[in-house]
């Protein structure tokens, strides 16, 4: 689990740091992509920054057509690699937990762990003053899925932020194990980019069961 955790994170800074390059150089990685009719087609998908691919995909089929494919018309999609998969879901219920304030339709959304708390990561643009200007700037996030409701984990409240999570999980009387994590939480034990392996401790303390009252 702890490699899957490290793969997942360096993806995610290889797309943040080198989605110019891969732009530039029009990279494509074998991926699967889910049709709403249940096909599933192998393919080759031509990889863009996660903003870019969270709006929709390009990808070559096997007879070498390329297509576009919009987030509407497929229920996901995966980019396979030697050591890893990368999964995309398609939503359209991130609407309380984005920027906009207007039904944000679908999007392609990356699903980074399963488990009672599923972990999903997005990268939204957002305006913002600097001075006198407005700028457009990328807002990276973690969202956390707990029965049916969205919750975000963000870099600036990260610490009020999974105390939100661990509320919930207290409440079903996991309260020693929960006051470890948040001690570990206060004390920098955890940063924002250990997000996955806090949500992963979670999932395993649920399935657990082993509720230390």
């Amino acid at each position: 689990m702890k490699t899957k955790l490290l793969f997942l994170s360096l993806v995610i800074i290889s797309f943040c740091l080198f989605a110019n390059d891969l732009l530039s150089k029009d990279k494509y990685a074998h991926g699967k992509v889910f049709l709403m009719n249940h096909d599933t087609l192998n393919v080759y998908v031509k990889v863009e920054s996660l903003y870019n691919m969270q709006n929709g995909i390009q990808y070559v089929d096997s007879i070498g057509i390329e297509h576009l494919l919009n987030p509407a018309k497929a229920k996901g999609f995966n980019l396979v690699y030697s050591d890893g998969t990368m999964v995309f879901e398609s939503r359209n219920d991130l609407t309380k937990v984005l920027f906009q304030l207007k039904n944000p339709g679908y999007y392609f959304v990356q699903r980074i762990l399963d488990g009672k708390l599923s972990l999903y990561y997005f990268v939204e643009k957002k305006l913002v003053m600097e001075g006198i200007d407005q700028v457009l700037i990328e807002k990276a996030r973690y969202f956390v899925r707990i029965n049916e409701e969205w919750y975000t984990i963000t870099k600036e409240y990260f610490k009020n932020d999974c105390r939100k999570i661990f509320s919930i999980l207290k409440r079903e009387g996991f309260v020693n194990e929960i006051k470890a994590m948040i001690n570990d939480i206060d004390s920098d034990k955890y940063k924002y980019e250990d997000t996955p392996t806090i949500i992963d401790r979670c999932n395993h303390l649920i399935l657990s069961g082993n509720k230390l009252v």
